[in-house]
């Protein structure tokens, strides 16, 4: 257990998969390193808008039960949409998108190589990737506006980063992300809201 090197306050006991995390009694910042809490010199504050989930229950999808730990938001010019890190019962961490009822569960994809840039693709583009055929939904760019709770990453405010969606079969869907030289790709599916149920 660690405090808030900014307040004082005690943080959570269970840190193991937590790289960054806000302060839930002064909002600051903080990152999660070598066994240490470090203060980032931010504080983060969420945008009100409504959301299907809230910040430390529990939920069900299926034979999925997940507690959400940790939320992100995201201006990309049109809209907001939300991100929320979220520990299932098996100790497995997941992505939940929220973008105007469209959600997504994903999970990263490691050590996946030659991605193509985000830059390169065009909506309705067809491409290969990991030996399946994907349509090109959506190619953007967005700014992350928001932090809260615990994350697997450090993502800050003031953050921008291109991305592409990727859609397959039965409802499978890629995401592409390019941000300061490097690629990341997430696989999840979309799924219904009125699956989730608050446990």
């Amino acid at each position: 257990m660690f405090n808030c090197p900014a307040c004082g306050a005690q943080t959570p006991d269970n840190l193991d998969f937590t790289k960054l995390m806000v302060c839930e009694h002064c909002s600051n910042i903080l990152f999660i390193e070598d066994e240490a809490v470090k203060n980032a010199g931010l504080r983060s504050a969420q945008v009100d808008a409504p959301s299907i989930f809230t910040l430390g229950r529990h939920y069900r999808y299926r034979n999925m039960n997940f507690e959400t730990i940790g939320r992100l938001q995201f201006d990309y010019g049109d809209g907001l949409w939300e991100e929320w890190w979220v520990m299932t019962d098996a100790g497995d961490g997941k992505w939940i998108s929220v973008d105007e009822g469209d959600i997504a569960i994903e999970s990263a994809l490691e050590n996946i190589k030659d991605l193509p840039g985000c830059k390169y693709l065009k909506p309705g583009e067809k491409i290969n990737l990991l030996k399946q055929n994907l349509l090109v939904t959506e190619v953007d760019s967005a700014e992350c506006i928001a932090v809260s709770g615990q994350l697997p990453e450090r993502i800050m405010p003031g953050e921008k980063h291109d991305y592409v969606h990727l859609s397959g079969k039965h409802n499978i869907l890629y995401t592409l992300e390019c941000f300061e030289g490097q690629k990341k790709l997430y696989k999840g599916v979309w799924i219904d809201a009125f699956d989730i149920e608050p446990l």
